[in-house]
């Protein structure tokens, strides 16, 4: 009986026996097998890391290294910084990802402020994906916000000051990033045809560094903006849309903003190998039409998700016709 205690003990002692283990536990359980011993804590931090991501928000950071040393040795792979218009601790971040050069953080996500008085933030954060520990990144999620929703925010060198050309994206040259584009934020608490404009340039900037990118995905920005905007996206192989569901509502019968959700049946080049599309369908879609683009798409596509679809009575939804699918 005591032998038998022992290699039960030695065998919940292995570092690859505790690592199958913690697969089955779920989170909350996981904290508790966190308590056990030394062991079994290092191992449950570092799943808990896997599945959760690593929030890093310099409002509330006096200094970067408390969040930032603590996570050397345990491998975190999805990271998201939040900076705002007091951030001026977001250079001492970057200096220290690059001497934490993290190798196994694949996913990360920046939310920055592109109001006009505060650009020095969203331009010292961005040069953050040059750091060495985001070398291996395969997701990357952008969220433009801003500080204070009165003051305008314009770009008179094109955003290149925030977007650079001449810096090393990840993913720049390899065509299996997946980026993800909100600009949800910049539309509160009012919406304009200026403002519109402004959110398609920036938006056509990104794109033009990250014009090799393999999966897109674009919440508040119409995909008409490939036609309109001479964007090519040559990679390109799963789109999705999600729209803002204030805009039909606010200025859908607008001319100069219609042009951006329409689309010309013969294709750009951009969605020559898109093979997998999703989008959402909101309710009194003035001019919004996500279906146009799914029947031009149809006979290439493979995968196909409608999401989001919105709670309301069926009268108050536009009938669409689903098309034919060879493909998927």
């Amino acid at each position: 009986m005591e032998n038998s205690a022992k290699t039960c003990h030695l065998l919940t002692s292995l570092p690859e026996i505790i690592h199958k283990i913690m697969e089955f536990l779920s989170n909350s359980d996981l904290e508790s097998a966190s308590m056990v011993n030394p062991a079994w804590e290092g191992a449950a931090l570092k799943h808990l890391l896997v599945r959760n991501p690593v929030d890093i928000n310099l409002r509330n950071v006096t200094d970067p290294s408390d969040v930032l040393l603590p996570l050397i040795n345990l491998s975190p792979s999805n990271v998201r910084i939040f900076s705002h218009e007091e951030s001026n601790n977001v250079v001492n971040l970057v200096d220290l990802f690059n001497l934490a050069k993290f190798k196994t953080v694949t996913k990360l996500y920046l939310y920055f402020p592109v109001d006009n008085n505060f650009r020095h933030v969203a331009c010292n954060l961005i040069k953050i994906l040059e750091n060495e520990s985001f070398k291996n990144l395969k997701s990357l999620q952008l969220h433009p916000g801003m500080a204070n929703y009165e003051p305008a925010f314009s770009s008179k060198l094109k955003w290149k000051d925030i977007f650079p050309e001449n810096m090393s994206y990840p993913g720049k040259n390899l065509p299996r990033t997946n980026l993800t584009l909100d600009m949800g934020s910049l539309y509160i608490p009012f919406f304009t045809v200026q403002k519109f404009s402004k959110i398609v340039s920036l938006t056509t900037r990104v794109l033009a560094v990250f014009r090799q990118v393999a999966n897109l995905k674009m919440s508040a920005m119409p995909g008409g903006i490939f036609e309109q905007s001479g964007i090519s996206l040559p990679n390109l192989r799963a789109l999705s849309l999600k729209k803002y569901w204030g805009l039909e509502h606010q200025d859908g019968r607008n001319e100069e903003i219609k042009k951006f959700y329409k689309f010309n049946l013969q294709l750009n080049s951009t969605f020559e190998n898109v093979t997998r599309y999703e989008f959402n369908v909101p309710s009194n879609d003035y001019c919004i039409n996500q279906f146009e683009l799914f029947r031009f798409l149809a006979p290439q596509l493979e995968q196909v998700c409608i999401s989001s679809v919105k709670s309301c009575a069926p009268q108050e939804l536009i009938p669409h016709v689903v098309p034919i699918l060879p493909r998927l």
